[in-house]
């Protein structure tokens, strides 16, 4: 009997022992490494957007033949500014809901070309902009670095070689990473990323994770709702398609024959 009772006993020390260490010991950052690369062809298409908790903080649109042959477009949560470029000359259309003016406007504009249409079109306030330039891919490169880092949070499980020509597929798994200077849980809630099996070059992506800052285990079994949420969508294709580009109708209606229309 006293037996009984003493391996009771010691089996409950283990027991207080084992879940008060899920609250003492501290965690420590998960070593993950992102399977791909940052594709960065002289030519290339690419489109990808990231949203914090539902509300987007940065998206944009790309297709690039060489420096005087580039549409791109970059999104944010109320302005939307495009960069046509063609023979050595660069197209810009600002278009905003928030309270700008024009010279606040100008000042944020990667180009110094002249003014050609400012105006309000609704709950709009548009301007577009005529100068010299090139493609250099300086803003670009930072707006998709600032899109891909969050696929750098997870760990990643190969699921599909890429063997029978396809792409090869990796799925986020939970990591735990140092963010704001906290110790945090990331979960994946769906998605997965694509690469080119023979160049690990990023093709593709759709993430989903959600977000819980914790400085223990048994904080974050405890915590009943993550903290946030990031979604991450990316395409690239170092082969686009047309191979030749349209310039946009508003290049023409604003700058070549100055009629404006919105």
């Amino acid at each position: 009997m006293k037996r009984k009772y003493l391996v009771a006993g010691v089996i409950g020390v283990l027991l207080v022992v084992g879940v008060g260490a899920l609250f003492c010991f501290p965690l420590g950052p998960t070593p993950t490494e992102a399977p791909f690369e940052h594709g960065d062809s002289e030519r290339f298409a690419s489109s990808g957007a990231v949203n914090v908790d539902g509300t987007l903080l940065v998206g944009h649109e790309a297709t690039v033949l060489g420096p005087d042959a580039a549409h791109l477009t970059f999104e944010y949560e109320r302005t939307t500014i495009e960069y046509v470029y063609e023979d050595g000359r660069v197209y810009t259309k600002y278009t905003t809901t928030a309270d700008e003016d024009r010279e606040s406007i100008r000042s944020s504009l990667a180009t110094d070309g002249e003014v050609v249409h400012y105006g309000h079109h609704g709950d709009r306030v548009v301007l577009v902009a005529e100068g010299q330039g090139t493609y250099d891919g300086g803003h670009l490169r930072s707006t998709r670095a600032m899109i891909l880092r969050p696929l750098n949070l997870p760990a990643y499980e190969r699921v599909a070689d890429g063997t029978d020509g396809a792409y090869a597929v990796y799925e986020p798994s939970p990591a735990w990473v140092t963010a704001d200077r906290s110790l945090t849980r990331v979960d994946p809630e769906r998605g997965s990323v694509r690469t080119d099996p023979e160049t690990d070059v990023l093709r593709s992506a759709s993430l989903e994770v959600s977000l819980s800052h914790t400085s223990s285990y048994g904080e974050y079994l405890l915590q009943r709702e993550p903290d946030g949420s990031i979604s991450v969508e990316y395409e690239y294709d170092p082969e686009p398609e047309p191979t030749t580009l349209e310039p946009p109708d508003w290049v023409e209606q604003c700058v070549e024959t100055e009629d404006c229309e919105f």
